[in-house]
This record gives structure tokens, sequence and C-alpha cells, in this order.
């Protein structure tokens, strides 16, 4: 279930993205820096302020970006963007309602504003609403041409934490995400998930075939095949599968094969191999 989890911090990179910092070449620490060097001339600068606030939220400084953002707004009470930034800050210190009612100002003079509704939707989260945040991350999906894979995973993930009724639905959204931005691991692998999870192994086996047909060959798709055939009792597909895994393996570099995290794939895959004999 962890793995369907939404970190706050990839609901708002699009905040991120959207305001200029000072250099691409300065890190996090380097630019609050220069910003502060700057504030400390001209106080009132309202997107200097702004810029720190947002270089705050990278850094998960939670007090420190509500500073920025609120004294930002103090200068531009109108200025959306800092308000959603506040927002932000709040429910990274678990101020929900503070930042509810924040987000519902936003929300009443524009009902359309992209990230207000994504911080809605992330309250909604964090207070385990799921339904709700499912409801608006829908929304969201419907005013948005999105072409990332992270809307279509939030939602899907506050649908399948809203309880086993809205699987389907999780699926379906994640299917829309297959469709428009094709098949891409993250999202094969939360459908496939699914189908485990709702006990329809062989469509999972369907998706993964599916997946295989235009994924760069790895030796993880037969063995994840081999591990659904052996759940399933299919035994003779699951050793085929297993050797399949063995063998695509066996192409890899030396060096990355004793890899740690590559010993214990072939660990599993010797395994399964024998349990299959």
């Amino acid at each position: 279930m962890l793995r369907w989890c939404i970190p706050l911090l990839l609901i708002y990179m699009a905040f991120f993205s959207s305001i200029p910092i000072i250099t691409a070449h300065e890190g996090p620490a380097s630019q609050i820096h220069t910003l502060d060097h700057a504030l400390t001339k001209m106080p009132h600068d309202a997107s200097a302020l702004q810029k720190r606030g947002t270089l705050h939220l990278e850094d998960q400084n939670w007090p420190a970006a509500q500073k920025d953002f609120s004294a930002a707004l103090d200068l531009s009470p109108d200025n959306t963007d800092a308000a959603c930034g506040l927002a932000i800050a709040l429910i990274g210190q678990e101020k929900l309602e503070q930042a509810a009612t924040l987000i519902q100002q936003i929300l009443n003079k524009h009902p359309h504003h992209i990230r207000a509704l994504n911080a809605q939707a992330d309250i909604h989260l964090a207070a385990k609403r799921y339904e709700q945040a499912a409801a608006c991350y829908g929304r969201l999906l419907s005013l948005t041409d999105t072409h990332r894979p992270d809307d279509y995973l939030q939602h899907a993930a506050a649908l399948r934490a809203a309880g086993k009724a809205h699987f389907p639905a999780a699926l379906k959204t994640l299917d829309k995400g297959i469709k428009k931005l094709g098949p891409l691991y993250v999202l094969v692998e939360r459908a496939v998930d699914l189908e485990l999870t709702l006990g329809h192994q062989k469509n999972a086996l369907t998706r993964i075939l599916g997946f295989e047909q235009t994924a760069a060959p790895s030796f993880r798709w037969p063995l994840w095949r081999a591990e659904i055939h052996e759940s399933m009792g299919a035994m003779q597909d699951a050793q085929q599968s297993y050797q399949e895994a063995l063998t695509t393996f066996s192409t890899l570099p030396t060096k990355r094969q004793n890899l740690p995290l590559f010993i214990t794939y072939k660990t599993k895959i010797m395994t399964g191999l024998q349990r299959t004999l």
C-alpha cells in the first residue's frame, strides 16, 4: 500500500515549475542565500519573498515558507500563487483547517484555479477524506490536458484508499493515463497491482504481456509473470517464465549482476525455479 502513496512533494511540483528561480545552476541553499541578501536591501519585494518561499517548500522548511508567503500576501493580497504556497506550507505542518479556509477563499473567486484545487485535494487526502480527495483529483483531470503521470497516479491512489468499491474506478483512471501517455511502467505497475488485489490474475498477465511488447527487454517482466503464474498454481508456466527471466538476467554485465539489488533478484529467480521444478 505504501507505494500507492503520493508524497506531498509531488503534489506541489507543478507549483515549483511555473515560478522562476534565480539561476538553473544554483542549488536551493545558494538561491536562498542570494534572496536573503536581496531582501535585506528590498524587504518589501513580494516577488523575491514568493521565490524564497518556494525554495523553502522545496526544502520542506514549512515554517520558513509560511513566513515568506504570508509576507508576500501582506504586500500583494490578490496573489493567488502566494496564497497556494502558504496553503501548502500549512498542510506540511498539518494545519489543515487554516489551509482549507485559505484555499476555499481562492476557489470562491476562482472556481477552476488548478493549484487551489490540487491543494484542496491534498487537504482531503491528509485528513483521510479519500472520496472527497478522489473527487477533487478527478475534477482536476477533467479541467486539464495533463501529460503528467502523477496526476493519474494521485487520482488512482485516492480512489484505492477510498475502499475496494472504488478499485474499478481507479483502474479506469490508470487506463486513461496509459491511453494518453502510453504504457508507462509506473502506470502499468499500479494497474497490475490492482488487478492482483482484485484476484484478476489473468487480467494482470494480459497487462504485463501488453507492456512487454513496447518495453525494453528486462528480466523483471518474465519474473513478474512467473510469480503470478506460481500464485495461480500454473507451475509449468511459472517455471518457463523463471527460466526466461534467468536467461535475460544472464545477459547483464557481470558488474551489474553483482550489485546487491541484482543479487537479490537473481536469488528470487533461482529459488522460484527450484520451487517449480
